[in-house]
């Protein structure tokens, strides 16, 4: 399943989702624009092998406000009520901080351990922001080494790898408006390569 954000905001949602759905998982149910709403992310949980959120994500005061902005928020709290929904999912937030508490620092609850809370068997989300131009790509890379049958944070390694290799080529079946981004040092950079982080199995 891939979600994009239900406004313009993150730019890169739209470019993300679509070269996901394209060119990595063509059958994937999609959920963009009004269709992402809350309750339709929750009642598709239990069957997704795969969950791929591309949002703006806050890291509220109160850790189980902490939210993903869909047509209405996806609280932890409400993801904490619906424990075992997920179904042993995998599920990436490319959202910026979502795997940030800023009240409790021990990251013991934020939304990517909600996930895990809920019943999936891995997370992988970000503990910063991360540039715009960048994220399409990043996730691009990510969902291209999971689709080569690598558990979560191998593929996660790979990427990171990747990201670090200044002779980088432009991955198989990556669109040709991320092509340009593969070169040059940005991918390199720490606020890029070192912002996703995997929880779980």
């Amino acid at each position: 399943m891939l979600v994009g954000a239900p406004s313009e905001s993150p730019r890169h949602a739209v470019e993300e989702v679509t070269a996901l759905r394209g060119a990595v998982h063509p059958h994937a149910d999609v959920l963009a624009g009004a269709a992402a709403t809350p309750d339709a992310v929750l009642d598709r949980l239990p069957g997704a092998a795969l969950v791929h959120l591309a949002c703006h994500a806050v890291s509220a005061e109160s850790v189980d406000e902490s939210r993903l902005e869909l047509t209405t928020p996806l609280t932890v709290r409400r993801l904490l009520d619906r424990a075992g929904a997920t179904g042993g999912s995998t599920v990436v937030l490319s959202s910026c901080s979502s795997d940030l508490a800023t009240c409790d620092h021990d990251e013991a609850l934020t939304l990517a351990t909600a996930f895990l809370a809920a019943g999936a068997v891995t997370a992988v989300a970000t503990r910063w922001p991360i540039l715009d131009r960048a994220a399409p790509v990043v996730a691009f890379a990510l969902h291209h080494f999971l689709t080569a049958g690598l558990p979560a944070a191998q593929a996660l390694r790979r990427t990171q790898l990747w990201l670090l290799d200044p002779a980088r080529a432009p991955l198989p079946g990556m669109p040709e408006t991320m092509r340009p981004r593969c070169r040059g040092a940005v991918l390199a950079d720490p606020t890029v390569w070192a912002a996703f982080g995997h929880q779980g199995r």
